[in-house]
């Protein structure tokens, strides 16, 4: 089974062998690229053949629904229900989506021990490490996300960039007509 195209270039290009390393400085906040099959993270009575590379920290995975491939989107399959949402139209999209969620949200900076910047010194990195491997669309929302986290002082609040500027990037990164589903997983 093939993986979209974007995705199939990422793998020759060992991005995601430098996602594996966990000495690696590529990181998205709770979104883990296991080394073994995620098989195991789906539960066996699900009757739809997904291609799952994610999972969160609830366990919920992120992959592809095989009979939309080449060209699936992303989707979330959660694994306690039966509930699956398509979240970015590529691969690259999906890496930006994270980025900005993280830029607005945060990661761990509320918790003892998380330096204050550490959000912003982070994307900034990540930003650096993606614009040269990702193509048109994407880098043209890196750039932009890239550009809002540097025009923010290093003291800021408690998020690097709101959620209006966040969704702004966000709406850029899904191509004019394209609507994402939700739907149920048993429906395919």
């Amino acid at each position: 089974m093939n993986v979209p195209p974007l995705h199939e270039r990422l793998i020759k290009l060992g991005f995601f062998d430098k996602l594996y390393d966990k000495n690696g400085k590529l990181a998205i906040y709770d979104v883990k690229f296991p080394t073994r099959p995620l098989d195991a993270y789906i539960s066996t009575d699900r009757i739809v053949e997904i291609l799952p590379f994610a999972v969160n920290g609830a366990g919920d995975a992120w992959g592809y629904l095989c009979s939309k491939l080449p060209y699936a989107p992303v989707t979330l399959f959660y694994h306690d229900d039966t509930i699956a949402e398509e979240v970015a139209t590529d691969i690259e999209s999906f890496f930006v989506l994270q980025l900005v969620n993280d830029a607005m949200y945060g990661t761990s900076e509320e918790h003892p021990g998380i330096s204050k910047g550490w959000t912003r010194s982070h994307i900034l990195r990540m930003c650096n490490e993606l614009l040269p491997l990702f193509s048109t669309p994407a880098v043209e929302a890196l750039e932009e996300l890239k550009n809002t986290i540097e025009s923010v002082p290093e003291n800021y609040d408690l998020h690097p960039i709101d959620e209006a500027t966040g969704r702004k990037i966000i709406e850029k990164l899904v191509p004019q007509g394209v609507q994402f589903a939700t739907y149920e997983w048993q429906q395919y």
